[in-house]
């Protein structure tokens, strides 16, 4: 099974349903992280040096992972997933592959930052904003809520990224938050607002500083 966690960022851990593992008696464990190597590996070696127990890091996309691990099922060599976004933590809990977590270990995180099962515990939270360039546009110009952006003033002059998974994770908030109708008409509304495209995060605040783009919601 597999023992999870996820805010914006999402940790999960997985083990196989027998009594003890080769890795056990190793002393080791074995992290697939959706999260980059860059972020998290300085804290996997920091969590070695202070246990003893050595940690072999897989890293990819979190979808992918996920799947991964789903297909793996009890014979998955993980230990813990860390995903970045909600969506591919949900994956992995509802096929059934997470495991509770040590209620000692998360009783000191608060009931909304976990699942009503701990199968799953927030470790990071993740702020949507919009980026501008503060040597062209005044801080009395810039848009002080997300719905603003379609208003006709903003028209073609506003970037986001809606294949990236944390943009899918911020509709979804607003499903969950909002309603349905009003993520669905502000998602029409951006369109026909002449809203640009980009595949990542990174490039439209690159967008920005160049002045391609005078907001980003990233």
């Amino acid at each position: 099974m597999i023992a999870s966690a996820v805010l914006v960022l999402g940790l999960a851990t997985a083990c196989s349903s027998g009594e003890t593992t080769a890795k056990e008696s190793d002393n080791s464990i074995t992290v697939y992280s959706g999260r980059s190597e860059e972020l998290i590996q300085p804290i996997l070696d920091a969590f070695t040096k202070q246990t003893g127990i050595a940690v072999e890091a897989r890293y990819g996309d979190s979808a992918e992972l996920a799947a991964q691990l789903i297909e793996e099922g009890d014979k998955t060599p993980a230990d813990v997933f860390l995903s970045q976004d909600a969506g591919a933590l949900g994956a992995v809990a509802e096929a059934g592959s997470l495991g509770a977590l040590p209620i000692g270990s998360i009783d000191a995180i608060p009931a909304e930052y976990r699942a009503s099962d701990n199968t799953w515990v927030g470790v990071t939270g993740r702020a949507r904003v919009i980026a501008y360039d503060g040597r062209t546009i005044k801080a009395d110009e810039v848009p002080t809520s997300v719905l603003d952006l379609t208003k006709p003033k903003y028209k073609g002059q506003v970037a986001i990224a809606p294949t990236n998974a944390s943009f899918q994770a911020f509709v979804t908030a607003m499903r969950l938050g909002e309603g349905e109708d009003v993520a669905k008409k502000w998602l029409e509304d951006m369109k026909a607002n002449g809203v640009k495209s980009y595949e990542k995060n990174s490039q439209i605040l690159d967008a920005v500083d160049k002045g391609q783009i005078d907001f980003g919601l990233i």
